[in-house]
């Protein structure tokens, strides 16, 4: 039986360690059960669940993971019950993604398996409603980041083409007043959607290129005028504010961080996964 031990940390701010955990879930054998060994785990955030939920929505999906598989639950209380609140235990023991289709009040809260685009509104709207109730912000402060949260989720269905929708997380942690979400999926990477521009297809040098290319890229408006493209906005916004983001996708992560945009090499990861970390503003 195959084992899959994770780090310490599944977390924003090292998504080298994230996609080299899950990276092991790539080797799986074909309807095999296997072990995956949580115990050393002692810190996760929305950025390495999310990444964690879509990779193991992903083997479900692919008839990569029968029911029976074996979870060794974090030596720490609080992470285990974490993610037991997020539903990963049951979605690792039942080889089943249909506990994130459940009669809406019995579902996960934190984490969201989005099939289809027409779900987004509402998905989004229950993670804003579940912030509300942990951490006091502006109307405004959520309004923002509903749009950032249902931008990134959106990107999902328009260039992804990811056959496991988009898993969405968020988390608030009220002594500091901030707020972390984030947007996995399995799809074909961002290296692979901006190919399909013949401007860009011979001259994008790699994942990390390609990353940054997104990252800066601006579109054409309707009125003809160039405008920056939705992750630039988000860039810019967490530059702005201070905060935190992260895009990892193929070979590569970028992160910024205290101000400074820097490339991180990763074991590849199929797919993409963005996350963001924002202090909110009290009422």
């Amino acid at each position: 039986m195959k084992e899959i031990k994770f780090p310490s940390t599944l977390a924003m701010e090292y998504p080298n360690l994230v996609s080299e955990a899950l990276a092991a879930c790539m080797d799986v054998p074909y309807g095999e059960r296997f072990v995956v060994d949580l115990t050393d785990l002692q810190k996760v955030s929305a950025f390495g669940v999310a990444a964690l939920g879509a990779r193991v929505s992903w083997l479900v999906r692919a008839k990569r993971m029968p029911s029976g598989s074996v979870v060794r639950r974090p030596e720490s209380g609080r992470v285990s019950n974490d993610l037991m609140r997020m539903g990963l235990y049951n979605l690792l023991q039942e080889a089943s993604v249909g506990i994130y289709q459940r009669d809406i009040d019995q579902r996960p809260q934190e984490l969201w398996l989005v099939d289809r685009p027409e779900e987004l509104a509402n998905a989004v709207q229950r993670l804003m409603n579940l912030l509300r109730s942990i951490i006091p912000a502006s109307d405004q402060n959520f309004e923002k980041l509903q749009e950032m949260i249902l931008g990134i989720a959106d990107n999902v269905f328009r260039h992804a083409k990811s056959n496991t929708g988009a898993m969405l997380c968020a988390q608030a942690f009220p002594k500091a007043g901030v707020v972390e979400f984030a947007v996995a999926d399995t799809g074909q990477g961002i290296w692979a959607s901006l190919k399909r521009f013949p401007s860009m297809a011979e001259s994008l040098k790699g994942d990390a290129h390609a990353i940054l290319t997104a990252l800066t890229l601006k579109v054409q408006a309707a009125e003809g005028q160039a405008r920056p493209g939705f992750l630039n906005t988000l860039v810019a916004t967490a530059r702005k504010a201070q905060g935190e983001f992260v895009c990892m996708s193929g070979e590569a992560a970028l992160s910024l961080r205290n101000g400074e945009l820097r490339t991180i090499p990763t074991p590849f990861y199929p797919g993409t996964v963005v996350g963001m970390r924002l202090r909110l503003f009290a009422k």
